[in-house]
C-alpha cells in the first residue's frame, strides 16, 4: 500500500509575507493595484499631450524640430500601444475568474 502522507513539511522553512520580495503594487501608498492604473493612464495621457504640443510647436516653427516631433510621437504611440496591451489582459483575466466555477 502506498503511505499518502507527505513527510518532511516540518523541515521547509515558512516566509513570511515581509520577507518577500518588494513589489511596487504593494507598496503603493494607500492605493494599490487601482491606483497604480490610474496613474500610468495619467503618464500615457500627458505623453499624448507632449506629442500634441510637439507637433503644433513644429508646425507653428517655434524651435522644436522635426525630429523632437517624432520622438515625442513616438512615445505617445508606445506607450498607448502598451496601455490597450494590459487592458486586453485585465479584460481576459477577468473572463477568466468570472468562467470559474464556484
Amino acid at each position: 500500500m502506498v503511505d499518502t502522507k507527505i513527510t518532511g513539511l516540518r523541515d521547509i522553512p515558512l516566509v513570511g509575507r515581509d520577507e518577500l520580495a518588494p513589489s511596487p503594487l504593494r507598496e503603493a501608498p494607500g492605493g494599490g493595484f487601482g491606483q497604480v492604473l490610474a496613474d500610468k493612464l495619467g503618464e500615457v495621457e500627458h505623453m499624448q499631450k507632449e506629442a500634441d504640443q510637439a507637433v503644433k510647436s513644429f508646425a507653428l516653427g517655434n524651435g522644436e524640430g522635426l525630429q523632437e516631433a517624432v520622438v515625442a510621437l513616438e512615445k505617445a504611440s508606445l506607450s498607448f500601444e502598451l496601455m490597450m496591451k494590459v487592458r486586453g489582459k485585465i479584460v481576459e483575466a477577468y473572463q477568466d475568474i468570472m468562467r470559474m466555477p464556484v
